[in-house]
């Protein structure tokens, strides 16, 4: 719904590598207990667990009945009330202990929260947000000091080429003014663009 309308940056891009290899994205509304579990979508179809990304490769859309349809596919399980929507996307964990993804960093940002996210253009995946909760600079390794008043201004895509290492314990989270649960880990990006608020 959202390539159609032209609100999403993974038009055409069925197939294509679209993130790093260490970057494999599923759906899982049937994970026990889970925030954003549930049996069924909106349209009373079962849900399941829908690969979305695998190692960097767009693999699936989201459907409902009706764009399963135009897409002569099977519906995912994925109807919302309006459109079709992800449940619980998991970013599937790595390799690494926090300790040794921060190890291997000389000069970055550690950043635990973030808020106030906006796509700037959803059909190029341009957004900014802004930190919150803490973020901290680290050298060599080392916490140095904490950081306030910036704001990360990149592409989405490129966010994604650009992911190198993945922590190896996924954490649910439900961030603010986002209705969707997601379990993500730790996770490593380089070169993202840090710029100051207006």
């Amino acid at each position: 719904f959202s390539v159609e309308s032209g609100l999403s940056c993974l038009k055409n891009k069925l197939g294509k590598k679209i993130a790093s290899e260490q970057v494999s994205l599923y759906d899982d509304p049937t994970i026990p207990n889970g925030y954003g579990s549930t049996p069924y979508d909106a349209e009373g179809t079962p849900t399941q667990k829908t690969s979305i990304v695998e190692k960097g490769v767009f693999k699936n859309y989201l459907h409902n009945a009706s764009t399963a349809k135009r897409y002569k596919v099977k519906s995912t399980g994925n109807a919302g009330l309006i459109s079709p929507r992800a449940f619980s996307p998991v970013l599937k964990e790595g390799n690494y202990s926090k300790e040794e993804l921060f190890k291997g960093i000389k000069k970055g940002i550690y950043i635990t929260n973030v808020w106030y996210t906006r796509f700037q253009n959803h059909e190029t995946g341009d957004f900014s947000t802004i930190p919150r909760d803490g973020a901290f600079y680290i050298e060599n390794g080392k916490v140095k000091k904490a950081l306030k008043d910036i704001r990360i201004s990149e592409n989405m895509l490129k966010v994604l080429k650009n992911i190198s290492a993945l922590g190896k314990e996924g954490t649910q989270i439900k961030s603010w003014e986002v209705d969707t649960p997601t379990t993500v880990p730790y996770t490593l990006v380089k070169n993202v663009n840090i710029t100051k608020p207006n």
